[in-house]
Order: structure tokens, then sequence, then C-alpha cells
């Protein structure tokens, strides 16, 4: 990496510091292992969001604590997103699934899909109904329970890594997505 390029990395992680406001000495989660593919940020993809594909994401695996469901979405709205949602451009999702299986090094992430409003019917935050059918959902999920009503993204690694969807308590805690732009009917 010539001089130019070592530099803008370490005014990227600076900024990341400053954004995040982690303090000396506090938990932090390294930087992705490779920031080849991702686009200049747009004006309002600035850190701590990240472009991946033509969508605006933050990771929260950059903060020192995970959150329930409403607080994750709290939080997505308070950074002017709110949770991610998915199934809408079948290239969008595989360059987030990508990214996941690249850059973030936890296995669960709370996105913008529910049933509590009707059991049963998944709902992104958009106003879509989730496609139960497509091979994003990890077998066996949905299943019909009334205490798992909020969607999570599950990162496994068995012979290779794989990104599924799944039901999960909504009061638990988990790291999770945000995203830019997200039109949400909730």
């Amino acid at each position: 990496m010539g001089s130019a390029g070592g530099l803008q990395a370490v005014s990227v992680f600076v900024r990341l510091l400053a954004v995040t406001g982690m303090q000396p000495g506090a938990r932090f989660v390294a930087p992705p292992r490779s920031w080849r593919g991702l686009a200049q940020p747009e004006d309002d993809c600035l850190l701590p969001f990240v472009q991946v594909g033509s969508e605006c994401y933050y990771f929260s695996i950059t903060t020192p604590e995970s959150r329930s469901w409403d607080l994750a979405r709290q939080d997505c709205q308070i950074r002017g997103g709110d949770l991610a949602v998915m199934q809408q451009d079948c290239e969008q999702d595989r360059h987030l699934i990508d990214y996941i299986i690249s850059n973030v090094w936890t296995s669960s992430m709370f996105v913008g899909v529910t049933d509590e409003a009707n059991e049963g019917l998944w709902i992104w935050l958009d106003g879509r109904a989730s496609d139960l059918r497509e091979g994003l959902w990890l077998t066996g999920e949905p299943s019909i329970s009334s205490s798992n009503d909020c969607g999570l993204l599950e990162y496994y690694i068995n012979y290779f890594p794989r990104v599924y969807l799944m039901e999960a308590s909504c009061t638990s805690s988990y790291y999770y997505i945000c995203q830019k732009g997200v039109d949400s009917k909730k």
C-alpha cells in the first residue's frame, strides 16, 4: 500500500473513532479486514455508515453494547435510518450477505422484519411481506411462536459461511444493522 493509501486508511480509522466517540482503552471491534470494494461514501453515507452495494448500512458491532429490537430501531432512527430491510433486490441482498461474511465478526444481528402485529405474517418495516419460501430463511423458520416476533440475521459457519434469517425474541439483546433510506410503514 502506497503512502497515500496508508494515510487514507488511517484517516478513515480516525474518523471512525471520532464518530463513534470511542475513548482510549475502550473496547473496539477492528475495522473490516478489507477496505477494497467499498465505494467512496456519498454525502449521506458517512461513517459510521458504510456503502455496501447501492445501500448505506451501519453495523452496531462498533458499539460496546447490544440492544433489544425496539432499542436497536430507536438507535437506527436517531442515526437517520431504520433497521435494515431485505428481499427487495436479490443483488443488493447478495452484496449485504457477502459483506457480513467478509467483514462482520458477530453471529446475530437484528434486522427490520417482524410478525408482532399479526402472528405468522412477517412484514418488513417498509410494509412488504417477507417471502417465506425464499432461501434466506433458515430451514424450519419462521415457526409459529408468540415469543419470537423479531427478525434476526444469523451468521453460520459450517462447511462454508452462510447467513440466514430467523426469528428471535424482541426483548433479547443482539447487535443490529441500520440502513439509510428505509421508507418505514410501521
